[in-house]
């Protein structure tokens, strides 16, 4: 019944690697101050998707430490997996994390989900069968409908109630009407790209300078999400990419822009592998306190604006003519007309083309079969007094 797929470029310490993967395995770094909480509940011992959710465990567990190594958090990870995957050991999980005003939690679930037609929230339940429960046809859907499950937003208040000062919920699972439940897809994306140095002002805005909550789910309403055994899941491949690009690429990066930068990234990776398949979009509630930011001196253009406009021109589901009204409406709001595109593969530092910012896009329509992403690198780029690019630092992946 789901779900999902995934690339990680990175690499992790072999003892966390493994370690992850042990049932119930707690860690914990000590350090003085704020501490990340990191719950991640995953159905590992599944046949269909277990391997998948096994990768995106020890992925999700070998990033999230980073992250918070970097801002200098003390790491306290619970994993729930394996035979203590289950409605018992999600309580049990969610008992043990005891937050200070100053803490971070993000709590993370890979495997089965779904909805219920009498039901209209968009989140989805999550499917929290213990490993020794042996169910078929019927009798698995009377379980799934009773004892078994919970609805992702009761865990994200549960957390909420324990007061830290952020609360992030990811669901890595199918959210279709139970009625309509198929079985899993498995396929094996591809996937290029480059391997990036850590930005920890961007982290800073996202993890220590934020106080509220995050709630985000997979797939809408209705809809099944994509995993393959080898790679994860398909949006956690996407959500982790689209961190691990803002760190090095992006200076203004909010929970917002984030989130649509990985759901750009899903579509794109959904059209250009499993163009057969149906299509799903993750969805997210946010509720973050505002912070004291003073104004831009001039209205400008944010990042993931900039890639949705430059991938929909290498967008071959929409005609010729429909990218081509769209760059010629949408390009003088964005680029100085005087401007350059500086064309970038492995190192921004050494652009391997610089084109005018007009021939740039006319090539990007041109040559839109061959390109797989555009990604902006926005550290590197210039404004105008204008606040329009001057210049613009790209990576293509083809």
């Amino acid at each position: 019944m789901k779900r999902r797929c995934n690339f990680y470029g990175f690499f992790y310490p072999l003892s966390l690697y493994l370690a992850v993967l042990l049932p119930g395995f707690l860690i914990s770094h000590p350090s003085s101050g704020q501490t990340f909480h990191c719950i991640i509940v995953a159905d590992t011992k599944i046949s269909d998707i277990g391997p998948s959710c096994t990768r995106d465990l020890a992925a999700m567990a070998g990033r999230l430490d980073t992250i918070a190594r970097t801002l200098g958090y003390r790491f306290n990870l619970v994993v729930r997996n394996d035979e203590q995957f289950g409605p018992q050991g999600l309580n049990d999980a969610l008992d043990q994390i005891n937050c200070q005003p100053s803490d971070v939690v993000f709590f993370y679930y890979s495997g089965h989900g779904f909805n219920k037609p009498e039901d209209t929230g968009e989140f989805p339940y999550l499917r929290l069968v213990h490993p020794a429960a042996t169910v078929r046809g019927d009798s698995l859907i009377r379980e799934i409908v009773t004892l078994n499950t919970i609805r992702i937003e009761d865990v994200h208040r549960r957390l909420i109630e324990k007061k830290p000062r952020l609360c992030v919920t990811l669901s890595d699972c199918c959210n279709q009407i139970l009625n309509d439940a198929r079985g899993v897809q498995t396929l094996r994306p591809t996937f290029r790209g480059i391997y990036t140095e850590k930005d920890l002002d961007m982290l800073r805005r996202l993890f220590s300078n934020t106080e509220g909550d995050v709630l985000i789910t997979t797939a809408k309403r209705g809809e099944r999400a994509l995993s393959t055994s080898s790679f994860g899941g398909l949006y956690t491949f996407s959500w982790l990419d689209a961190v691990q690009q803002a760190e090095a690429n992006n200076n203004d990066v909010t929970w917002e822009t984030l989130l649509n930068d990985a759901e750009q990234r899903l579509q794109n990776m959904l059209r250009q592998n499993f163009p057969g398949y149906k299509k799903h979009h993750s969805h997210w509630r946010i509720n973050l306190k505002p912070r004291e930011v003073p104004p831009p001196p001039c209205s400008r253009v944010t990042f993931d604006q900039i890639n949705t406009f430059l991938n929909q021109l290498t967008d071959e589901t929409k005609s010729f003519t429909e990218r081509n009204t769209l760059r010629q409406q949408t390009a003088p709001r964005y680029f100085a007309a005087d401007g350059d595109v500086k064309i970038y593969i492995r190192n921004p530092e050494r652009p391997v083309d610089i084109l005018p910012i007009e021939s740039y896009l006319k090539n990007l329509q041109l040559h839109a079969a061959s390109i797989v992403r555009v990604n902006v690198v926005e550290r590197l780029s210039e404004l105008a007094t204008d606040c329009r690019y001057r210049i613009l630092t790209i990576e293509e992946i083809r």
